[in-house]
């Protein structure tokens, strides 16, 4: 099975990502809101640009849970398995939970990727840390403080992910979609202890936010790496480093890699990069 998985990620989905990398993905750029354009940001950024009122929306799919739809290309709709699930509020009093309102998640198949989308200002009602995080995920997302060893991020609630989870951060890119825009990296989460680095825990992460601020999005993709063991391991020195920058060099060697190879991985990111920008969330 796992080598009908392998051949499926490297075979199918390279030919997909040409015939769907032949279409421009539309972008959406709002100067009223958060300044994604080349000259403000530091960091790389897409910048194509068709205004909102441009998309005919009568012409797009979509999925659709509670009031939240996401509109997406005609080109990828094979890719959206169905309308997903929308995800009750919760209190945050289980373990390894945080407060947060009703969100949507939506499930984009064959790619393993669920893209969730949340009500900012439900979000910060329900949830303490929620304004700062969000001011801090903006300020990222402008360029404006990027030196922190990861991103400002909401957790959520079927799975408890936030910022200091992230075992490094690699592979930041601005993306744009239709109407609003955010930030993608490479990550592996670890809770409690050190997250071996492996194909099994790879992650892309987007986190960004529509343009009217209204909603947040996180979109999720499991990847794969043609340098890296199906599973990863954590060497015994690693485990009984005694300092932090022992540790921190250890992970700084995948960050070095991972951008020296940008094309190695499975989904390709520029085709995943594409699927989001193509679409329009309200």
């Amino acid at each position: 099975m796992k080598r009908l998985i392998n051949v499926f990620l490297n075979v199918f989905l390279p030919i997909v990502f040409l015939l769907t990398t032949a279409c421009a993905p539309v972008i959406y750029e709002d100067p009223e809101h958060v300044d994604f354009s080349a000259e403000e940001s530091a960091m790389p950024v897409e910048t194509d640009v068709v205004m909102m009122q441009d998309v005919d929306l009568s012409d797009m799919p979509f999925v659709q849970q509670g009031d939240i739809r996401i509109y997406y290309d005609p080109s990828v709709s094979t890719y959206v398995d169905d309308a997903g699930e929308f995800i009750p509020p919760a209190s945050g009093d289980q373990a390894y939970s945080e407060p947060h309102p009703g969100y949507a998640d939506f499930n984009f198949s064959p790619m393993q990727a669920h893209v969730y989308v949340a009500d900012v200002l439900a979000y910060e009602e329900v949830a303490d840390f929620a304004p700062a995080t969000v001011v801090d995920l903006y300020r990222v997302i402008e360029g404006l403080d990027i030196a922190d060893p990861c991103v400002p991020e909401l957790p959520l609630g079927t799975f408890y992910h936030e910022c200091s989870h992230q075992e490094f951060v690699s592979n930041l890119k601005v993306v744009n979609f239709v109407n609003g825009g955010g930030i993608r990296y490479i990550t592996v989460y670890a809770i409690q202890d050190l997250a071996p680095v492996g194909n099994d825990s790879l992650m892309y992460v987007f986190q960004g936010f529509t343009d009217d601020g209204k909603y947040y999005i996180k979109m999720m993709v499991e990847m794969m790496h043609v340098q890296l063991e199906g599973i990863g391991e954590i060497p015994s020195e690693i485990y009984a480093a005694e300092d932090a920058e022992t540790v921190d060099a250890f992970f700084r060697e995948y960050v070095t890699m991972f951008e020296a190879s940008e094309n190695e991985f499975t989904p390709d990111l520029k085709w995943i990069d594409s699927v989001l920008a193509s679409l329009v969330i309200e």
